[in-house]
């Protein structure tokens, strides 16, 4: 049995449902469960989908993938969330011409460019004496 349908089997008892009540609320074909318990089958991309919905729990957890949380760095986290920051606490050091400037070549910027330049410009800025721990969070 793969780790889709343990999963799916362990909601189920946890709920009290039967593989026939499963079926018929989330809209499965009859004795799908049971095919996915001998190893006949495996649940379907479409199936997973209905049970996620069904149990409330997204399709990664139902196929046994396991998150594991990342220490937040600077170059993970979103850029537009360093921007707005960098923005609301520096802003005012810009001319507004350097401003409108910046604003325009930020905004056609994949996510890299961005995490990379608001990087640069806080590790100048920190360069520079400027505490910058407002933006970046520690």
């Amino acid at each position: 049995m793969d780790k889709a349908t343990e999963i799916i089997i362990e909601l189920m008892t946890q709920r009290g449902l039967s593989a026939r009540q499963l079926e018929s609320s989330a809209n499965l074909s009859n004795a799908s469960i049971q095919a996915w318990k001998s190893g006949k089958a495996r649940p379907s991309v479409d199936a997973l989908v209905k049970l996620s919905d069904y149990f409330g729990v997204s399709v990664d957890f139902l196929l046994g993938h396991e998150v594991q949380e990342k220490k937040s760095s600077l170059t993970e986290r979103p850029a537009y969330d360093i921007a707005e920051k960098f923005v609301s606490e520096f802003g005012s050091l810009l001319s507004e011409k350097n401003f409108i400037d910046f604003t325009k070549l930020y905004n056609v910027m994949n996510e890299n460019q961005k995490t990379f330049l608001l990087a640069r410009t806080i590790g100048m800025l920190n360069g520079q004496g400027i505490n910058t721990q407002a933006i970046v969070g520690y």
